[in-house]
């Protein structure tokens, strides 16, 4: 099983009836480059983001394993929030409802899928 399907089957039952269409990890704080100083490497809060058919979950990640997310979710924005894409580069900004996440490439291809699926 990969990440990305333990990711759905973990935010699934929180989501209900919604049709999960992308899910991803994300995190806030500084540059992750400079995760390699521990006082930097507190600062930062790691999140799982999915974005179903009507909306976009967002949930806090447990600090031990930041695959898990923890419940209750901490926003639900409108599918609409997510107009732009990440950039190049290892890590891309995305900014949702005024919050600055940083989404590692490997998860690029999942935050372009959702923004190509958004309904017009």
């Amino acid at each position: 099983m990969t990440l990305r399907e333990e990711l759905k089957d973990r935010v699934s039952p929180s989501l209900g009836d919604e049709r999960i269409e992308s899910v991803f990890l994300a995190q806030t704080g500084p540059n992750p480059w400079r995760a390699v100083y521990p006082p930097v490497r507190w600062r930062m809060k790691h999140y799982v983001i999915a974005v179903t058919d009507r909306r976009i979950a967002i949930f806090r990640a447990s600090r031990m394993s930041v695959a898990k997310p923890e419940w209750p979710e901490v926003a639900s924005l409108p599918r609409e929030a997510l107009t732009e894409g990440l950039g190049k580069g290892w890590w891309g900004q995305l900014d949702l409802a005024g919050t600055k996440y940083w989404v590692g490439r490997y998860y690029r291809q999942d935050v372009e899928a959702a923004r190509r699926e958004m309904p017009l």
